[in-house]
């Protein structure tokens, strides 16, 4: 049985200044959920290394079209700890969303800012999918190893 999942980037570790945007998006046609990660380098913020952290959902890949979802605002929806996105040095920040897309638009996007310079990884495992990706154009990488 072959599992129906793709692995997607939505941004590839963009090196953001501080108080800029990074955004990127994410395809998740023929898929019923995903796993989302907002991933930042190792870093030397003493405060709160983002500012903003924000999911939109829209029907193309243009960031105006889309609208924020709620659950997934941070600093409303959910905190964004200190003890988490500060002086981490040692290793990455991560911070993952679990989506039902079944009621959700085609494009997920990230809105991410940091306070300092850092490196944005933003990227999704989508699951339940309608068909399996038997081929690396359709699991969207260079190279698919069956197993």
């Amino acid at each position: 049985m072959v599992a129906i999942t793709k692995s997607v980037v939505g941004i590839a570790d963009a090196g953001v200044t501080n108080d800029e945007t990074a955004i990127g998006w994410i395809d998740t046609i023929g898929f019923d959920y995903g796993i989302f990660n907002v991933v930042t380098s190792p870093h030397t913020a003493t405060t709160d290394l983002l500012t903003t952290i924000t999911l939109s959902e829209g029907p193309d890949t243009d960031i105006s079209n889309a609208t924020a979802i709620t659950e997934c605002v941070g600093g409303t929806a959910f905190d964004l700890p200190t003890a988490v996105f500060t002086a981490q040095t040692a290793g990455v920040t991560n911070v993952q969303f679990n989506m039902d897309l079944d009621k959700r638009s085609r494009f997920i996007f990230a809105q991410v800012t940091p306070v300092t310079t850092v490196g944005i990884t933003y990227y999704a495992s989508l699951t339940r999918g309608d068909e399996a990706p038997v081929t690396a154009t359709k699991a969207n990488v260079d190279v698919l190893v069956e197993v």
